[in-house]
């Protein structure tokens, strides 16, 4: 299937690595970088609106029991300017940008595939657009090959989902300028 992969100044790094559960209804949990480049200068510009559109929230962890921290309590100039740093996760959804399937990899660099809600990207030729994750076209189908079925219906976020064995996984770049190629074993 079409993939996106990381821009030329975020590219996605060659690895190796097995997946060994695929997640429903993730969270994006936003990188300190992006919650400072992308969301602080948008909550300065369009106020904390721009927070609720979005679906993003400030949490004390990236963990099942974060608590939300209320986003007027945010210096956002001092996170826009890098003096302070907030952990932003979008909520599952429609709007969320990772979709409706996550696909970690434990590779330690907080590189994944997964979904996307932005499917007209695919048409494009070139499509490094990503800040390093694998956008899949069609994550759905990928989340049926790994399972061997069809993957549950999930109504909780971040329902995490074992394979029935790990699956090895291998990202590279055959040649410069080409197309990422990854490799799937089952």
């Amino acid at each position: 299937m079409r993939v996106i992969v990381g821009k030329p100044e975020t590219p996605t790094p060659e690895l190796k690595s097995v997946i060994n559960y695929e997640t429903l209804n993730p969270y994006w949990h936003l990188t300190a970088d992006l919650a400072k480049t992308i969301v602080a200068p948008r909550v300065l510009k369009d106020g904390n609106a721009y927070l609720t559109q979005q679906g993003y929230e400030v949490v004390s962890a990236f963990t099942p029991d974060a608590r939300i921290i209320p986003a007027e309590t945010i210096d956002w100039k001092a996170v826009a300017a890098g003096e302070a740093q907030v952990l932003v996760r979008q909520r599952p959804g429609p709007a969320n940008s990772l979709g409706h399937f996550k696909f970690d990899l434990p590779n330690g660099d907080g590189i994944y595939l997964h979904d996307t809600p932005r499917k007209e990207l695919f048409a494009q030729d070139k499509r490094d657009l990503s800040h390093g994750c694998v956008r899949l076209e069609d994550a759905p189908r990928l989340a049926r090959w790994l399972l061997g079925k069809e993957p549950p219906a999930a109504a909780a976020p971040e329902e995490n989902i074992l394979l029935p064995r790990p699956v090895p996984i291998t990202i590279s770049y055959l040649d410069p300028g080409s197309q990422t190629q990854i490799a799937m074993l089952r």
